[in-house]
């Protein structure tokens, strides 16, 4: 398996991506997922790139307005080994081979700590203009992702740029569960789950390989080594629904060769991102204490809850963001059906089950074409400009209804249905349906 990292001028520009194998790929600055949104002197559209397995040709595309460079000179096209790179503005693409393996028995932690929110909202936040500026840069970066895809690579690269002391970023991405059976609590309604309830059921209880549906990574470090994240570890942070720090060093020993064969880090904690009715998404970060900076007076344990503290503050961002979304796509399909009448009375409702079924009485809008039926026949060698008359009629109905504050309940064929009484009871349904008409 093959990865293409991307790194600008500075660190929070980056990014590290599966290359397909046998599909052709468009890297530019407005690519979708290959995007490189921080470089103006990569065009829109710049190079195609194609992973045959062994190599990656990179072929400049006629639009490209800047060179490729491959081994210091200009190129229109190239090849590229694993460990070799082109530069295109200030960016660097990097070609690497290395794998992710869950690291399931090895080796054990020596010390395992949970946080708390009491605990660490005593922790200060030192060098707190670069953390500041990571979180208010957050929310733009992300919701610029184009993909949940695409979310989980810019988070992974906003984690390294905010957490110097880590080495290895990684997000992974857990399946979604069936929510528990009820449980009886005093003064609530046992058939209707609490809150508690609904969080609780979007994380399994217990983690296998088969419940991790992808895992996103990075490390600042480019190695042909596996990168090994802790299985053991990911089940704790899960089944605890909060950060947990597992350590492989113990104070003032060196690592032993087991570790050093299994992991390359000595201190790696999880933070899960709980978010209702969305698949559980849990950060992992890793370091080496020798190399991180780490306080020789002070307990990793104790000098890492600045950097759990930073990341459960990005988990509650992105946690946020991604409810955000949901909504976004919500709305997006019932502005499909409801007018913004409707939506806005809608919003303003406290009653939960507004949606739910109920008798009500409404008045009904039928449209259709008429001598639809005949007309098809008589098109059907040209049924392409028919489906174009169609879609236009079906436009101007939809159009009119909506404005009228109706409802589309269906559309079949050429005809398309709207009516008006629910879920909002209009006292002037009547005339609202004949201005539709």
């Amino acid at each position: 398996m093959a990865d293409l990292i991307a790194q600008g001028g500075r660190s929070e520009e980056r990014w590290r991506r599966r290359l397909p194998l046998g599909e052709p790929i468009l890297l530019g600055r407005s690519a979708g997922d290959w995007s490189v949104p921080w470089d103006m002197q990569i065009s829109r559209r710049h190079a195609e790139l194609f992973w045959d397995g062994g190599r990656l040709r990179v072929r400049k595309l006629p639009e490209a307005r800047n060179p490729i460079f491959f081994h210091g000179r200009q190129v229109a096209e190239c090849q590229l080994l694993p460990k070799e790179h082109f530069i295109i503005g200030r960016t660097s693409f990097l070609l690497v081979e290395q794998a992710c393996h869950l690291e399931g028995d090895l080796p054990q932690p020596i010390h395992e700590h949970q946080y708390s929110s009491a605990e660490l909202a005593a922790v200060p936040l030192r060098n707190p203009d670069r953390r500041m500026e990571v979180l208010s840069r957050l929310p733009e970066v992300l919701s610029e992702a184009t993909s949940e895809e695409d979310m989980c690579v810019r988070l992974v690269g906003m984690l390294l740029a905010g957490l110097p002391r880590a080495e290895a970023a990684a997000v992974a991405v857990l399946a979604e569960t069936s929510p528990s059976d009820p449980v009886e609590e005093s003064g609530r309604d046992a058939s209707r789950p609490s809150q508690t309830e609904i969080l609780s059921a979007t994380l399994p209880t217990s983690f296998s390989d088969a419940a991790l549906q992808a895992i996103y990574w990075d490390q600042r470090a480019v190695s042909s080594a596996p990168f090994r994240p802790s299985r053991r570890l990911i089940q704790e942070a899960v089944r605890r629904r909060r950060s947990v720090l597992h350590l492989w060093r113990a104070e003032g020993k060196q690592t032993d060769a087991l570790f050093t064969e299994s992991l390359p880090y000595d201190w790696a904690f999880c933070t899960p991102i709980l978010s209702e009715s969305l698949s559980p998404w849990v950060i992992y970060l890793a370091g080496q204490s020798s190399v991180a900076g780490l306080a020789d007076q002070q307990p990793p344990a104790l000098e890492l809850r600045e950097e759990i503290k930073f990341t459960e503050l990005v988990a509650s961002m992105v946690g946020s963001l991604r409810r955000m979304r949901r909504l976004e796509r919500q709305q997006a399909i019932l502005r499909q059906f409801f007018s913004p009448l409707v939506l806005k009375r809608i919003g303003t409702q406290e009653t939960p089950d507004l949606l739910g079924p109920q008798e009500a009485e409404v008045t009904v809008l039928f449209c259709d074409l008429r001598g639809f039926s005949r007309h098809s026949e008589k098109q059907r060698e040209n049924l392409r400009e028919l489906l174009d008359r169609v879609s236009q009629a079906l436009s101007v109905m939809t159009r009119h209804i909506l404005a009228e504050g109706g409802v589309i309940g269906d559309y079949q064929g050429d005809a398309a249905l709207g009516f008006w009484g629910w879920p909002v009871a209009w006292a002037d349904m009547v005339q609202r349906t004949c201005r539709a008409a």
